[in-house]
């Protein structure tokens, strides 16, 4: 694959994963505003919140680990044209997860209540009952969420995206179904019964894209099989390195237990506003990038490695630093669009809000750190990646105890930031150090520079013009009719000209993006005129 191949490959494949991503978040906001309408910031919301820790924290251990490793062996046997050997491999980790998946779900059941006290020590009586039924109700989650892991995997290794960035949608929608049908009967036991079908459905999704690439499953084990004894190796680290990320959920929300209520649930809707240009974007280019780093380091194709690194890097930049400006000018009226229905209210949004400017750090650091961490594990140097990781993990737990004391959630948001742009200093250290890929293929690094300069002189101007437009539109409609239409006009306006200024600054792929639409746009007016 040539220079301008791996560009389009990444480019087209990542839009289209962009875009289905897009929609499943869109979908994911009215999940959020759904759970806020209904059940507010309360106790209630918290107790499901903390209830979800550890069904989420095994599956999406245990699922992004799987695909990660999965992808790295798999993909390796397609590379050399051992497809019989993948399939076999295939089977012996799905039957092995089968087994696995089961015993740690019906312990997990039996000894919910200790591992609930041992999450948040400081509930009791009813709000601890509520949240050992809650857990339990959402066990299931780890067994399918676990397993499809494996799905999305091999979807994934034949570069088929569409199943696997479909995930989030299918799981949205049984979610607010079930907040609107089962929660009218069971309250937070609905929404909870909501994301076991979830899930069920996310791993059904992946079914039928799988079979159409020849996943037959058939029980089997074997210990010695190559293969699987890779993973294995491999797993482990990929296991520490995804458990990190949970581990500071944990800390997040076992020290946000001791905080007045509702703070676990500010924190959450924080988050989960912050982290949208994450989840679109990074998962799409993510998703693309990391099959095509792992077959260019199976076949030591240093050059088209250290190519799709940059084009991944220069797409998050693109996409990110704007919308970490924007969401900064617009934090107070997204969360009051997105959030303040029903039952959360105007101090709601206050805290949510206030909280938002502490988490900008995660969205900055977090695209960058997946994307290298992906080159580390391509290359198979993921001690290396456990080893930043865990020392990140270590900053944001000290940072958290002290910070929390002092701003409370917005403390533990601030930590999280900081140990985020502690593992990215890290890892890009790691380039140097451990990878020396500047012997192998060097960085463009001085480009980049550039490159990110261009984009922040661009982004600076575009916040600017965002907050001018907000507060001179705000002021013509009222009501939510209004603030939507403000604050969507405000985003548009953002838009246009973040669009222009970094046309003016001729940053390549603005500029590329705009003559390809130029072309298409020509090409549909030659049709016309021949067809009239």
């Amino acid at each position: 694959m040539t220079v301008l191949s791996t560009q389009k490959f990444i480019a087209r494949n990542a839009l289209m994963v962009a875009l289905i991503i897009g929609f499943s978040t869109v979908l994911g906001l009215i999940r959020e505003s759904s759970i806020a309408y209904t059940f507010g910031a309360s106790g209630m919301t918290d107790a499901y919140l903390v209830a979800a820790i550890i069904p989420t924290f095994f599956s999406g251990t245990i699922s992004g680990s799987l695909t990660s490793t999965f992808i790295t062996v798999y993909a390796s046997y397609l590379a050399k044209g051992e497809e019989e050997k993948a399939w076999r491999t295939t089977n012996i980790v799905f039957s092995l997860f089968i087994l696995l998946l089961g015993a740690l779900g019906t312990i997990f059941f039996l000894f919910a209540p200790f591992i609930v006290h041992l999450i948040a020590p400081s509930y009791a009586g009813s709000r601890l009952n509520l949240t050992v039924e809650l857990t339990r109700i959402m066990l299931p989650n780890l067994f399918f969420g676990g397993l499809l892991g494996i799905l999305v995997g091999v979807n994934n290794a034949h570069h088929s995206f569409l199943a696997p960035s479909s995930i989030g949608l299918i799981s949205n929608v049984f979610i607010i179904s079930s907040i609107f049908t089962l929660g009218r009967f069971w309250g937070i036991y609905g929404l909870a019964a909501g994301s076991v079908l979830g899930v069920l459905g996310q791993f059904l999704l992946q079914l039928p894209s799988a079979r159409k690439h020849g996943f037959h499953y058939r029980f089997l084990l074997d210990f010695y099989d190559p293969g699987v004894r890779e993973m294995f190796t491999l797993l482990t680290p990929f296991i520490v390195s995804a458990a990190v990320a949970q581990v500071n959920l944990i800390v997040d929300r076992t020290l946000a237990t001791g905080l007045p209520a509702g703070r676990v649930s500010a924190l959450y809707f924080a988050s989960k506003l912050v982290l949208l240009p994450q989840t679109i974007f990074s998962g799409a280019v993510g998703m693309v990038v990391y099959p095509l780093l792992v077959n260019a380091a199976a076949l030591e194709d240093w050059p088209r490695l250290v190519e799709g690194l940059n084009r991944a890097v220069r797409l998050l930049l693109l996409v990110i630093f704007p919308a970490v400006i924007g969401l900064y000018v617009l934090r107070f009226p997204l969360v009051q669009m997105l959030f303040q229905h029903g039952v959360f209210d105007t101090e709601d949004t206050r805290i949510t809000a206030e909280t938002v400017p502490y988490l900008l750090g995660v969205l900055l650091t977090g695209s960058m750190v997946g994307m290298l961490v992906n080159v580390y594990f391509a290359l198979k140097k993921m001690v290396v990646a456990v080893g930043t990781g865990a020392m990140a993990l270590l900053v944001n737990i000290f940072l958290s105890i002290i910070l929390v004391r002092l701003l409370q959630q917005r403390g533990l948001a601030l930590a999280n930031s900081l140990s985020g742009l502690t593992n990215l200093i890290l890892l890009f250290l790691g380039f140097f150090v451990v990878l020396k890929l500047q012997k192998k293929a060097p960085l463009p690094y001085r480009a980049l520079v550039v490159f990110a300069l261009q984009i922040l002189a661009a982004g600076g101007l575009t916040g600017v013009v965002v907050y001018f437009a907000n507060t001179l539109l705000h002021g013509y409609w009222a009501g939510f009719k209004g603030l939507i239409l403000s604050t969507l006009l405000s985003v548009l306006a953002g838009l246009l000209v973040y669009l222009v200024l970094t046309y003016v600054f001729r940053v390549e792929e603005v500029c590329k993006g705009i003559a390809w639409v130029r072309r298409k746009v020509g090409r549909i007016k030659a049709v016309k005129i021949f067809l009239n």
